[in-house]
C-alpha cells in the first residue's frame, strides 16, 4: 500500500494552499482495512483518489479539513491487490463549478463504466441494484457505457461500488474539459494572416510562418478528406466556411427525418450532442475560429484563407456556450466522426485535472481506424511532462500534440511544452480567423487551440497528396520536416515549428541521422523455430549511440506468437545498423501464416526515412493432415435462461472428411456446474457419419438460488480421428431468474465508549442480512450533542459493505480539545434507501467522554472572634471557618502590628480605638478575604 505526496495544483484563479500530506497505515482494530489521514490547511477541501498505478486516478472521498488540520478516512482492502496508490489533491474552489450540477471537475449525474471482457450481461444486475440507467454504449470501445446516476447518489460512492464489484475494467467520473483558447483584446482591423505568410507586419519576423504560399503550389486542396472539428460547433453558414462544410450523404436536409438511422434528425453538417440534435451551430465562437484556420475557402475574394482551400469540415459540438463540456460527450462525437469517415480530428480542448481511461480508449479506437488526433498542448505555460494535460499527453502514436508560436518564432508565453510530450509548434499568438457573430465575422484569438488547426489542416493536405500513406507516415512527414527553432529546442519532440511546404515536398531535415528499416530475413517459421530479422540502419553521423523507437503490428501478437520484444533498439557508437530478431513461438494452434510489421516511430534524435516499416511472415507448422477432419466449436445459441424453455446450443462443426463416425471428447468449465446449474451432460459422444454439424444442448435447471448469470464453457479435447481447430471452445451464458432478496440493515454501537483521552475511538457496526454477493452502500445521518468534524474527526454520510462481507464499521475518533464540555453523544441513524430495508435497531449511540476538568475555584474566607468589643488591653481569639482548598492565610489585625499566618490566632489590642481585622485565604484558584470590626475602649 503506497501513499504519495501531491503538491496542490496552482491556477491563475486560486492561490496555492499549503501542501497536503497523506499518511496511510493499517487499521489497528481491523486487518481488512486501512486508515488514511489527510493533513492540510484547516477549512480546505481535498479529494482522496486511488489507483493501481501512478497514471490513472479515481476519486474515493471528498472532505474538508476541520480546524485540527487533518481528517481520517477508513478504506476497505478489496482483495489481494499487489499494490494500490493513494493521493490527496485540493478541490477546485466553489466558484469554479458551473451551473451544470458539477462536483469538482466532473458531472454529478453520470459516470463512465467499461465492463470486463465477456461479462457485459452480468453487469445488468449491478446496474439494476444501484438504480442507474445506461445512456449510451460503445461496442467499438470495449462496450464502454455512459451511465446515468440516481438523483441522490454520491458519484464517488457509486464509482467505488462498480470498482469493487469485480465486473468492470474501470469506472470513472465524466470529467469536464475546456476550450484552450486565450482571448486577445487587441483590435487589428482586417489584420494579416502572418501564420500562413509572414512578411514582417506588426513587428513580425519575415518567414516565421508555416510556408503555406510555397506549399500551395504543391497542394492546396483536400476536397476528399473529412476533418472533424470536435468543439463548440461551427457557424456553418459563414461566408468563408459554408462551401467547405461536410455534407452527410445519407441525410435529406430539412425533412425532419433521421434518414440514415444514426439517431440524429437532419445531421447534414454534423451533430450537437449536448441537446442531441443534428444542428451543430456554434454559440461560443471557438469552433468556428478553429475551422477557419483549417479550411476557410481559398481564392473566393472574401475574408481569409485556411490551410486547406478545399476540405470537408464536419462539425461535432460537445462544448457549450461557455466553452465547457464533458468526456462522455466528446467520446460520442469521436464515435460519430469515425462512423462517418473522418480522417483527422481537431481537439482544441483539454484539462489537467484528470486522466480518463475511457477517453484514452476512445482515441485508441480512432487509431485502429487510421485517424489522426490533433490536440492542443495547453495554455498554462507548464511542462506537460511534469503536469500532463489530456488528451494531448496520452501516449498514443496517432496523437499530435501542438504548442503555440508567435509571429517572431518564439514559444508563446502561455504555451505548454514538453521535450517528450509535445510534438511540434505551430502559429498560435495571435491568429485571425472566422468568428460566429455573423456570416462575415472575423476575430483575433490566441492559444494552442489556434495552433492545433494549422497541423490539422496540414494532415488533411498530406493525406490528399500522399493517399497511400498510413497515419504514422503522415505524422512522420510532418515531424521530420519542421523548421528547427532555438526557442523550441528541448521544448518539443521535433524541436521545430510546422513547415507545410517541406512536409508536402517530401524534403527532410539535414540535422541528425536518417533511419530506415528493411526485413533482411522476411521469412520466419514455427518449425525449428526459424527466426526472421529486421535491420534498422542509419545514414549520417554514427559517432554516438542512437536509440530508435518502433511499434509492432500485424496479425501476430507480441509475446504470444513470437518471443516478447521491446519498443526500441540501440545502435552502438560507430555502428550504422542494428537488428531486431523475431523468434516464433511453436504452439499447437492452427492459425495459418501471420505477419509482424515493424514501423519506426518519430523522434527528435533522428529523421525517419523510407522505408519506415517492414514485414516478416511467420509460417505456421500446425497444418491439418488431409486424412483427418478438423473440428471447431461455436455458440449457435449463446444465451440460455432459467425462465421457460430457453436452452443454449454449442455447435460442433466438422471440416473435411465426413464419411466416418468419430468419437469426440470435450470438457466443461465456466461458473455453471454440470448437473447442478444445467442438466447433466456427458464429456464424450460419437459424431455420426455423414454429418458436418452436431449440436450439444445446454438445458438450465430452474432453481431458487440467487446466483447471477453463469457461464458454460465447452472446450474440445484432442482425440483419434480428428484435429482440433480454432476456435476450440465456445460459451453459453445461463441467465438467472431469481431476484436477490432485499437486504435488511441494522446498526449497533459495538464500542459505545469513546474518550478524548488517547484519543480512544468508538465504533458503530452496520450489518446486513440477505445476499452478500454485491457491495452495498448504506446511508446514515449523524446526530447527538457532539458535532461532526468538531468534536470528532469528520465522517461521511455513507459506508459501503464490501461484496462478500456482512458488515462494515464507522469509527468515531474524538478530537482532544481543551474545552470543558462534559460527556457528549454521537447518534448514528440509518437512512432509508431503495437498495435495502432498515431493520431494528436503526440507530445507536457512542458516548465521547471529556478529559477536560473545570479550573479550580478560589477558597472562601470566613472567621469568628470570641469578643468584638471591650476595654484595653483587649485579648481577642479568632477562629478560622474558611472553606475550600487553602494554601496560605494572612491575618491583618488592623493596629499596625505584624501579620499572622496561624490558622486561628489570638491577638491583644492595647490601645483604645476601632480596628478592622482582615483574613485573606489563598488557594490554587485564587484568593478571598473577609473583614470584622473590633471596638476597644479605654480602661
Amino acid at each position: 500500500m503506497v501513499a504519495i505526496l501531491v503538491q496542490p495544483i496552482a491556477s491563475s484563479e486560486v492561490k496555492p494552499p499549503v501542501p497536503v500530506n497523506l499518511r496511510v497505515g493499517t487499521d489497528p482494530t481491523r486487518s481488512d482495512r486501512i486508515r488514511l489521514r489527510v493533513s492540510g490547511a484547516p477549512g480546505a477541501t481535498y479529494v482522496v483518489e486511488e489507483g493501481g498505478d501512478l497514471s490513472a486516478w479515481t476519486p474515493v472521498v471528498t472532505n474538508t479539513d476541520p480546524s485540527a488540520g487533518y481528517f481520517d478516512f477508513v478504506e476497505p482492502l478489496a482483495g489481494p491487490s499487489p499494490q494500490r496508490f493513494y493521493r490527496a489533491v485540493p478541490s477546485a474552489p466553489a466558484d469554479s463549478v458551473s451551473a451544470q450540477n458539477l462536483l469538482e471537475d466532473f458531472r454529478q449525474d453520470r459516470i463512465l463504466v467499461k465492463p470486463k471482457a465477456g461479462i457485459l450481461s452480468g453487469l445488468g444486475q449491478l446496474h439494476a441494484l444501484v438504480g442507474v440507467q445506461v445512456l449510451q454504449s460503445y461496442p467499438g470501445i470495449g462496450n464502454l457505457q455512459v451511465v446515468k446516476a440516481p438523483a441522490a447518489a454520491s458519484i464517488t460512492d457509486l464509482i467505488s461500488t462498480y470498482r469493487r464489484s469485480g465486473l468492470v475494467e474501470y469506472a470513472e467520473p465524466d470529467y469536464k474539459v475546456q476550450a484552450l483558447q486565450a482571448p486577445n483584446d487587441l483590435h487589428y482591423g482586417d489584420g494579416s494572416l502572418w501564420d500562413l505568410h509572414n512578411t514582417g507586419l506588426y513587428g513580425g519576423t519575415p518567414g516565421a510562418d508555416i510556408s503555406a504560399e510555397a506549399a500551395w503550389d504543391i497542394q492546396n486542396s483536400a476536397a476528399n478528406i473529412i476533418v472533424a472539428v470536435i468543439d463548440t460547433g461551427v457557424r456553418y453558414r459563414h461566408e468563408d466556411l459554408a462551401d467547405n462544410m461536410w455534407v452527410n450523404p445519407g441525410e435529406i436536409p430539412g425533412n425532419g427525418v433521421d434518414d440514415d438511422g444514426d439517431g440524429y434528425v437532419d445531421d447534414v453538417h454534423g451533430i450537437n450532442v449536448i441537446n442531441h440534435t443534428g444542428d451543430p451551430n456554434d454559440d461560443y465562437g471557438h469552433g468556428t475560429h478553429v475551422s477557419g484556420t483549417i479550411g476557410a475557402v481559398g481564392n473566393n475574394t472574401v475574408g481569409i484563407v485556411g490551410v486547406c482551400w478545399k476540405v470537408q469540415i464536419m462539425a461535432c459540438k460537445f462544448l457549450d456556450s461557455t466553452g465547457n463540456g464533458f468526456i462522455s460527450d466528446a467520446i460520442k462525437c469521436m464515435d460519430y466522426a469515425r462512423s462517418k469517415g473522418a480522417k483527422v480530428i481537431n481537439a482544441s480542448w483539454g484539462s489537467t485535472s484528470f486522466t480518463s481511461q475511457a477517453l484514452r480508449d476512445a482515441i485508441g479506437t480512432l487509431r485502429q481506424a487510421g485517424i489522426i488526433f490533433v490536440a492542443a498542448a495547453g495554455n498554462s505555460a507548464e511542462d506537460n511532462g511534469a503536469n500532463p494535460i489530456y488528451p494531448a499527453s496520452y501516449d498514443l502514436d496517432n496523437i499530435i500534440s501542438v504548442a503555440a508560436t508567435t509571429r517572431n518564432d518564439d514559444l508563446a508565453v502561455f504555451s505548454n511544452y514538453g521535450a517528450t510530450t509535445v510534438d511540434l509548434g505551430a502559429p498560435g499568438d495571435p491568429i485571425f480567423s472566422c468568428w460566429n457573430g455573423s456570416d462575415s465575422d472575423y476575430r483575433y484569438f490566441q492559444g494552442t487551440s489556434m495552433a492545433a488547426p494549422h497541423v490539422t489542416g496540414a494532415c488533411a493536405l498530406l493525406m490528399a497528396h500522399y493517399p497511400n500513406d498510413n497515419y504514422q507516415q503522415i505524422i512522420n512527414r510532418i515531424l521530420s520536416n519542421v523548421d528547427r527553432l532555438p526557442s523550441l529546442a528541448g521544448k518539443c519532440v521535433s524541436g521545430g515549428r510546422l513547415n507545410l511546404q517541406r512536409a508536402l515536398s517530401g524534403g527532410s531535415t539535414s540535422q541528425g541521422p536518417t533511419v530506415r528499416v528493411v526485413a533482411t530475413d522476411p521469412n520466419a517459421s514455427e518449425q525449428g523455430p526459424d527466426s526472421g530479422t529486421f535491420t534498422i540502419s542509419r545514414t549520417g553521423d554514427t559517432s554516438a549511440a542512437l536509440t530508435v523507437n518502433y511499434t509492432l503490428g500485424g496479425a501476430a501478437q507480441n509475446g504470444t506468437d513470437y518471443q516478447q520484444l521491446g519498443a526500441s533498439v540501440t545502435m552502438a557508437a560507430g555502428a550504422s545498423s542494428a537488428t531486431v530478431i523475431v523468434t516464433p513461438i511453436d504452439d499447437t494452434v492452427v492459425e495459418g501464416n501471420e505477419t509482424v510489421v515493424l514501423t519506426i516511430s518519430t523522434d527528435a534524435a533522428y529523421s525517419v526515412g523510407s522505408p519506415s516499416s517492414a514485414t516478416i511472415t511467420i509460417a505456421d507448422n500446425d497444418g491439418t493432415p488431409s486424412a483427418e477432419p478438423v473440428l471447431t466449436l461455436s455458440a449457435f445459441d449463446a444465451d440460455a435462461s432459467e425462465s421457460g424453455s430457453d436452452n443454449g446450443i454449442i455447435r460442433f462443426h466438422r471440416t473435411g472428411d465426413t464419411s466416418q463416425a468419430i468419437q469426440v471428447s470435450w470438457t466443461f468449465s465456466g461458473t455453471a456446474v454440470n448437473g447442478v446449474d444445467y442438466q447433466q451432460l456427458p464429456t464424450t459422444s460419437p459424431f455420426p457419419a455423414g454429418l458436418a454439424d452436431a449440436d450439444l444442448t445446454i438445458t438450465p435447471i430452474d432453481d431458487l438460488e440467487v446466483e447471477g448469470d453463469e457461464t458454460v464453457i465447452v472446450t474440445l479435447v484432442a482425440g483419434a480421428g480428428y484435429t482440433v481447430g480454432s476456435p476450440s471452445s465456445a460459451t453459453v451464458t445461463i441467465h438467472d431468474n431469481d431476484q436477490p432478496q432485499q437486504p435488511t440493515v441494522s446498526v449497533v454501537a459495538t464500542d459505545p465508549e469513546a474518550s478524548e483521552q488517547g484519543p480512544d475511538p468508538g465504533t458503530f457496526t452496520l450489518s446486513r442480512s440477505g445476499s452478500m454477493a454485491l457491495a452495498l452502500t448504506v446511508r446514515y445521518s449523524l446526530g447527538g450533542s457532539a458535532a461532526n468534524g468538531i468534536d470528532y474527526q469528520s465522517l461521511p454520510t455513507s459506508v459501503t459493505i464490501p461484496a462478500g462481507a456482512a458488515s462494515a464499521t464507522v469509527m468515531v475518533t474524538p478530537i482532544d480539545d481543551s474545552q470543558v464540555e462534559g460527556d457528549e453523544t454521537v447518534v448514528l441513524t440509518l437512512s432509508p434507501d431503495a437498495a435495502y430495508d432498515v431493520g431494528s435497531a436503526n440507530s445507536a449511540t457512542v458516548t465521547i467522554h471529556d478529559n477536560d476538568s473545570p479550573p479550580p475555584t478560589a477558597p472562601t474566607a470566613d472567621f469568628t472572634a470570641s469578643t468584638t468589643s471591650g476595654q484595653a488591653p483587649l485579648a481577642v481569639r479568632f477562629t478560622d471557618r474558611s472553606s475550600g482548598s487553602i494554601t496560605s492565610r494572612d491575618w491583618d489585625f488592623g493596629d499596625g502590628s505584624s501579620h499572622s499566618s496561624t490558622q486561628s490566632p489570638s491577638h491583644t489590642y492595647n490601645n483604645a480605638g476601632d480596628y478592622t481585622v482582615t483574613l485573606t485565604v489563598t488557594g490554587s484558584g485564587g484568593s478571598n478575604s473577609k473583614s470584622l470590626a473590633i471596638h476597644v475602649t479605654a480602661a
